[in-house]
């Protein structure tokens, strides 16, 4: 690793492969050092970038920086970094002939500027997607977009250009080589890697560099990243579990439709996200400046689509925005009443619960039954005077008299015309649902009323299964 005070690898004033003259350092990072140099033939202006003798020799960087400049010499337009020239110093580094940019890039203008304003936003990822489009186009990934590889610089008119740089974590789709990704390998940034990448960069498709354009609008809009972390475990825990954080809560100023398309973008799911920039380039041209147009249009026929009518007809539908955290949206009822709905019966269970029913119904007569027959029994011992002997016809026990009350009638009768007391009527058993219990002193009967009818007890084959318990 090259550390700030380490002596680069170059010397101003030193010449390189005899033809490009080291002019001044213009940044230094983990593997290497980018100087500005200038074309002693030409009189051109260029930026090396120059990796370590010892990271060049060790594992696949200098491979790396060589398929970076392959990658990034096949594409041809406005808005990616061109790349002149590749080769290597007589110590074994590796370096790459870029052409110089003078400006800076988006990382330090959201560190000085931001929140960057809507308009100009949505063109910056509008010309980076002009730039991936042709990448991908090629069958090529880049799989470290982020706002320090997109360079703000001018136009000779001075209107704003954005170029794609350092393509070296890019990724050919149709190299079957594969070496220099491992399986297992996690490459990129990793605020702004998909899930999928961060499980491992072999299998990425162009769907990972669209989530990485989501992250970057939603910070050029807000000034920071959706998603946070103290750690890296933490900050991949929040990418696979967790919702963005909504970007309208810290800008509301934001369009909800505009909010709905960094969502898209940040899908989870590949088959969720837009299914190439071309499709992102179109939802975002509503927010576009008018000059900026003409970008959406060229995303869509770098990728073969003809025009925004083609693209419109096949993208799916954008979700409506997470509510706040703070905010928690009510279940519908009918998501409730489906969620606490019992699984459906098998026939057997339909059968016993039918049976249940049943038996439930005819218990509910019995004790129905009973409890009149009851209640009569009272109301016909009240009516009875106390101590007073009952003739003729009403004076036959109730099968549901108390005992004593019958007892009691019985003996008076007896005493009167001299003959022997009857015995005493048998008392109903429990089984007959008439507990025993004492009456109270019967009401006066007059004797032409007619005799109250005993209710009659069903009989216990309607009772079916059913059995009162006391």
């Amino acid at each position: 690793m090259l550390r700030a005070d380490d002596p680069v690898p170059v010397s101003p004033g030193a010449v390189i492969a005899g033809k490009y003259r080291v002019d001044g350092v213009l940044g230094r990072g983990g593997f290497g050092v980018v100087v500005a140099a200038t074309h002693l033939a030409l009189r051109q202006p260029v930026a090396i970038k120059i990796l370590l003798p010892t990271v060049a020799r060790a594992g696949d960087a200098g491979l790396r920086l060589q398929r970076e400049a392959q990658a990034a010499s096949r594409l041809r337009g406005e808005h990616t970094a061109r790349v002149l020239d590749f080769g290597a110093l007589e110590d074994g580094s590796t370096f790459m002939v870029m052409e110089r940019l003078h400006g800076q890039d988006l990382a330090q203008i959201i560190r000085e500027r931001s929140p960057i304003p809507l308009p100009l936003a949505i063109e910056f990822v509008l010309q980076a997607c002009e730039a991936l489009a042709e990448a991908h186009a090629l069958g090529i990934v880049h799989r470290d977009v982020k706002p320090a590889n997109l360079f703000l610089t001018a136009r000779h008119d001075g209107s704003p250009c954005v170029k794609v740089v350092d393509f070296g974590m890019s990724k050919s789709l149709t190299d079957l080589q594969g070496n220099l990704t491992k399986t297992t390998a996690v490459l990129g940034t990793p605020y702004y890697m998909s899930p999928e990448q961060m499980r491992s960069s072999k299998h990425v498709t162009s769907r990972a560099d669209v989530w990485s354009l989501g992250i970057v609008l939603h910070e050029l809009l807000a000034g920071r990243v959706p998603y946070n972390g103290d750690t890296l475990g933490e900050l991949c825990s929040r990418v696979f579990t967790r919702p963005p954080d909504p970007l309208r809560a810290q800008r509301p100023e934001v369009p909800e439709a505009l909010e709905r398309v960094v969502l898209r973008c940040l899908q989870k799911a590949e088959g969720d996200r837009y299914p190439s920039v071309a499709h992102l380039a179109v939802d975002l041209a509503p927010f576009a400046p008018p000059h900026a147009q003409v970008h959406v249009d060229r995303v869509v026929r770098t990728l073969g689509f003809g025009d925004r009518s083609a693209v419109a007809g096949c993208h799916t539908s954008v979700p409506p925005p997470a509510p706040p955290p703070s905010v928690a949206p009510p279940a519908p009822a009918s998501a409730a009443r489906q969620s606490a709905a019992p699984p459906p019966l098998t026939q057997s269970q339909v059968r016993d619960a039918r049976a249940s029913g049943v038996r439930l119904v005819a218990g509910a007569g019995v004790l129905l039954a009973l409890s009149l027959a009851l209640a009569v029994g009272v109301l016909v011992g009240r009516r009875a005077p106390e101590g007073t002997a009952a003739t003729g016809p009403s004076a036959a026990p109730s099968a549901v008299s108390a005992p004593s009350v019958t007892s009691a009638s019985t003996s008076a009768s007896a005493g009167a015309s001299g003959a022997p007391p009857a015995p005493p009527a048998p008392v109903p058993s429990a089984s007959q649902g008439a507990p025993p219990r004492r009456a109270p002193s019967a009401a006066p009967r007059r004797s032409d009323e007619p005799p109250m009818p005993a209710p009659k007890r069903p009989p216990d084959d309607d009772l079916g299964d059913f059995h009162v318990r006391h």
